[in-house]
Formats: structure tokens, sequence, C-alpha cells
């Protein structure tokens, strides 16, 4: 193929390479940058390095707007708490927690903080100001840096445990591996392996024979 100046630039090879891959030409797109390698020609134009740059990048995580809804709670049994955060997560919340504060007058207390999109916030508000009495709560909008992520499920001795997949690692979804660890009676930490160790194995043998 010929461009700018004399000779190929690309040859036909090449090009089938990248219609084949669905190259698309224009601005380099927002990634992490995690390695640049350059391949250099025989060639010596004067007009232009003779050098090809291949860039190795990940998408960046993307800003998600959420809600951070917040109420300060002194006379709330450790029950109730310890339930609330079970039902917010069960209503869509993305994540709910406790932290242990003082209030007024030296009182022992909690903050419950709550971590949800704008349009599940109604739902756990709700259930907040139900449970825990509360006469109000907080809200500060947020963004939330949300990695790419997928879930994969394999199956130990019969059992299946899902996998999340993250940009810099695995892990094994815990309510599986507590289900399955009392089912077979085995310890958490050794079901944790071997849903690891097959979900290795079956990634490998998946690309290798795919």
């Amino acid at each position: 193929m010929v461009g700018a100046g004399e000779g190929e630039t690309v040859t036909p090879t090449g090009a089938a390479l990248l219609v084949a891959a669905g190259t698309r030409f224009g601005p380099l797109p927002a990634m992490a940058l995690r390695g640049v390698g350059y391949g250099a020609g025989g060639r010596d134009p004067a007009d232009r390095a003779n050098v090809l740059p291949a860039l190795l990048g990940e998408a960046p995580g993307s800003a998600e707007p959420m809600l951070l809804l917040e109420t300060n709670v002194d006379d709330v049994t450790g029950e109730v708490l310890g339930n609330l955060v079970g039902r917010l997560l069960d209503a869509g919340a993305a994540d709910a927690w406790l932290s242990p504060i003082v209030m007024k007058k030296g009182r022992p207390a909690h903050t419950v903080h709550v971590l949800v999109v704008p349009e599940r916030a109604a739902d756990c508000e709700r259930i907040v100001l139900a449970e825990t009495g509360s006469l109000g709560l907080r809200r500060t909008p947020v963004d939330r840096a949300a990695l790419p992520r997928r879930t994969t499920t394999v199956e130990v001795e019969g059992h299946l445990v899902r996998l999340k997949h993250g940009p810099w690692g695995v892990k094994p979804e815990h309510d599986d591996v507590a289900a399955t660890a009392a089912a077979l009676g085995l310890p958490l930490r050794e079901v944790s392996r071997r849903a690891l160790d097959i979900g290795r194995f079956t990634a490998h043998t998946s690309e290798e024979f795919r």
C-alpha cells in the first residue's frame, strides 16, 4: 500500500490483519497505559522515522454518579444494625456499612452509611428510617470509579462457585464458598483454593483450545 512519500507503507498481509481485527483510525482512546513498544523498519526515509509504535492499555474506570446516605444513631441495637446492612444490600445498595462514633453526652453510637445509585436511593432511605427510627439522614452526591469486572462460575465437587474477575485479580464469591464448605465439610480457605485452581485451569484450556 502506498501513502504519503515513496514506497510501500504497509504490506497486503498487514492490511488484511488490520481489517480482520476491526481496526479504527482516529485519536487514541482513553486508557491506562501498561506498556509501549517500537518496531523499526529497514528503510530510512528522510521525512519521518520508520518506526511503528505499539501501545498496550486498559480501559480506565468510569465515573458513576452515586449517592452516599448517612445517619447517626445511638439507640439502635446491634441485632437491628446487623440486619439493616443485609436489607440494604438486598434492596440494591452498592455497599452498606457501619462506623462506630461518639455522639453528644459521650454516648457510643454508629453512623449508617449507604452507597447507592440515585434510582434506588428512595427505597434505601425508607428502609434506614423505618428500621432505625431516625428522624432524618444526609445525602451526599459522589462519583464512584468502577473498574471493569466480570463473573464466571466453576464447579467444586458438584457445587457451583462464582468467581469475580477484576483487572488485578480473581476472588471467589464468599456466599458460594460458605455454602460449598458447609455442604462438603471443608474449611472456607480450602474451597476458595479449589475454586481458584479450577478457574485457572479452565481459563488456560479455553485460551489454548478455542
